[in-house]
């Protein structure tokens, strides 16, 4: 896995598959080259906290959850109009951008055991990748585009 992202599947079989082709094999050649070139190997020790965090997410995911929430109204009924401005209860004021940065901040405290100090860095060189992936797509489609037209060129002029 080059870039960060969370896709969901329905079948366990083509996750696997995706997985080894996407996150394993190229931790094995990252650390191919580090041993190459004399660098720290890296890849199957991200490979194996991106995994763990995989197992933990497929459990969760997998689980249909049912959550009830009478006592949650019927204490929101209980509640002085002061109490209601003072605790926000409305799901809808929640600023998802900061949630899911604080999230993912705890993640990689607590779960995967991550020093902050390392963000800064981590968030620049994953800037720096998703800009290094869009420029291999732009690239390649632009290889396609030109072996399509050369085909067309090519059986109109037969």
């Amino acid at each position: 896995m080059l870039y960060p992202n969370l896709e969901f599947r329905s079948s366990r079989f083509t996750n696997s598959i995706e997985v080894f082709c996407t996150h394993f094999i190229p931790s094995v050649i990252m650390d191919a080259f580090a041993l190459i070139f004399g660098q720290k190997r890296r890849g199957l020790q991200t490979y194996r906290k991106v995994k763990t965090f995989q197992d933990v997410q497929t459990w969760i995911s997998t689980i249909e959850w049912n959550f009830t929430v009478n006592n949650v109204l019927e204490l929101l009924g209980q509640m002085s109009v002061e109490d209601l401005r003072k605790f926000n209860t409305q799901i809808n004021d929640l600023n998802w951008t900061n949630y899911f940065e604080d999230y993912c901040t705890g993640v990689r405290k607590y779960l995967l055991r991550q020093d902050e100090a390392t963000i800064p860095l981590v968030r620049r060189r994953t800037k720096r990748i998703f800009w290094a992936i869009k420029i291999v797509h732009i690239i390649g489609s632009v290889i396609i585009l030109c072996i399509v037209i050369l085909l067309i060129y090519i059986l109109t002029c037969i």
